[in-house]
């Protein structure tokens, strides 16, 4: 009996001996009393407590548990639960004696004393007690559980292939132990072949990577590499690979896209290269002069194949020598000397679109027929214009020839007063230097103009009657 008049009604404890569990009768009432429930009339607790040396605490305490008379714990062999019942309804539940609590009756336990933190197998035994490799060394205490049978191990379980994969003396990487060899180190090249030299990495010259390129030894085809960072698969970098195969390494090698076979210059350059139409011209980009020592830029790289070329790499056809916008291999009008931007290079003085004997430029009935002759500014007599006067009017044709004539005589006395005042200049002034008629200027103002000699200051413009070329004073 407690001081507060509550009953013990049993005491069990831990198989460590550290915990008592204690089933306590706190309160109970008489058949007779009001709202006294026979299966009811008891109302227990079960409480664990701690020995620590004199000490006595209470661990947990259950929830109230009400039966029909005092209770009668079982626990579970573990400790993780427990039954009770009523001491006095039938039924009694046997526990059977279970000394090491690993859930094996002793009378089936072929390890009776197992520790209780150690998992068992269907015989009851676990931790110190099993050696699944049989290597001598508990299961719970066996760092490499999986040595081959018969096999030395060390005092941790483990054999030499299992901390030293290629018997070398150089641990593998995060091994348990040393085995029994005690080997040392870390291995970095796991895999060495027996009998080899190795360093103190574990690793044979074939597994080392002597040039620091990150490529093997026994896998790298260029020794002594350079450039970090640089090497292929091979272990080569640019100054040892050749890529086009032309025999100039690619870092020395200014065409890096030679064809097989093509011959090349010191720059690793073939012709076509260098000089892409073949006319001894070299491209604009050309990287180096190639192994026919081509010249110069070529201003006009698609020359075709035998074409003569001047030294800008240009053929006729190429060339636009009447500058009116139409190379001359397209310019139907090659000396064109007033070009209007026509796509056939021809301007109007020199086109004959209705093909009537008159240029386009003067010609006033344009799309003549061609069954039809037109008169001088190109008129048929379809068109209303054949002739200056109808045949039947003599007069007129007389008047006209009056015409005509008075006009010529006063063109002529022009002329030669004009002629007469040129020559007194010429004689009072010193001589001019005048271009050749072929000298093209350009165009300003309506007319075509050219400053000769260049840098002289003196201006000349051509004559648009006469084509001559005139000083401008």
């Amino acid at each position: 009996m407690t001081e507060n008049f509550s009953e013990i009604s049993d005491i069990t404890f831990s198989r460590s001996g550290k915990i008592a569990y204690v089933t306590t009768q706190i309160d109970y009432c008489y058949s007779w009393e009001e709202d006294c429930e026979t299966d009811k009339r008891v109302t227990s607790v079960v409480q664990s407590y701690l020995f620590e040396t004199s000490n006595l605490s209470i661990l947990k305490e259950s929830e109230p548990i009400k039966s029909g008379s005092t209770l009668d714990p079982i626990f579970h062999p573990l400790e993780e639960k427990m039954h009770t019942k009523s001491k006095t309804n039938g039924n009694f539940i046997s526990w059977e004696k279970d000394s090491d609590g690993d859930g094996f009756l002793d009378i089936v336990d072929l390890c009776p004393n197992t520790s209780i933190d150690s998992s068992v197998n269907e015989d009851g035994c676990g931790g110190e007690q099993l050696d699944d490799d049989d290597d001598g060394i508990a299961n719970e205490l066996d760092l490499c559980p999986n040595t081959t049978a018969g096999v030395s191990a060390d005092e941790n379980g483990c054999s030499t292939q299992q901390v030293d994969s290629d018997y070398d003396g150089i641990c593998n990487e995060n091994a348990p132990s040393s085995g029994p060899e005690n080997c040392s180190g870390k291995d970095e090249c796991p895999d060495s072949a027996t009998g080899v030299s190795i360093d103190q990495d574990g690793c044979s010259w074939v597994q080392q990577d002597s040039d620091g390129d990150g490529v093997s030894n026994g896998d790298d085809l260029c020794d002594y590499t350079e450039i970090i960072g640089d090497a292929d698969e091979n272990g080569c970098d640019r100054k040892q690979r050749d890529s086009d195969g032309d025999s100039i390494n690619d870092y020395y090698d200014n065409c890096s896209s030679t064809s097989n076979g093509d011959l090349t210059d010191e720059a690793g350059c073939s012709d076509i290269q260098v000089d892409s139409d073949n006319d001894a011209i070299c491209d604009r980009d050309a990287q180096s002069s190639g192994p026919s020592n081509c010249t110069g830029t070529d201003t006009c790289p698609n020359t075709g194949a035998n074409e003569p070329v001047d030294s800008n790499g240009c053929s006729w056809d190429q060339k636009d020598e009447d500058n009116d916008g139409v190379f001359n291999g397209n310019d139907a009008c090659p000396g064109t000397a007033k070009p209007d931007g026509s796509p056939d290079g021809c301007s109007s003085w020199q086109r004959d679109s209705d093909e009537d004997g008159i240029v386009d430029a003067i010609d006033e009935c344009a799309k003549t027929p061609s069954d039809e002759f037109s008169n001088q500014v190109g008129c048929s007599d379809s068109q209303g214009q054949g002739s200056l006067a109808s045949d039947g009017d003599d007069s007129s044709v007389t008047k006209w020839a009056l015409v005509g004539g008075i006009i010529l005589v006063v063109l002529l006395l022009g002329g030669f007063l004009l002629r007469r005042d040129e020559v007194k200049n010429v004689d009072q002034k010193t001589s001019t230097e005048y271009p050749e008629y072929a000298t093209r200027g350009t165009m300003r103002e309506g007319r075509e103009w050219i400053e000769y000699p260049a840098g002289s200051g003196s201006f000349f413009y051509r004559n648009p009657s006469t084509g001559q070329w005139v000083k401008n004073e």
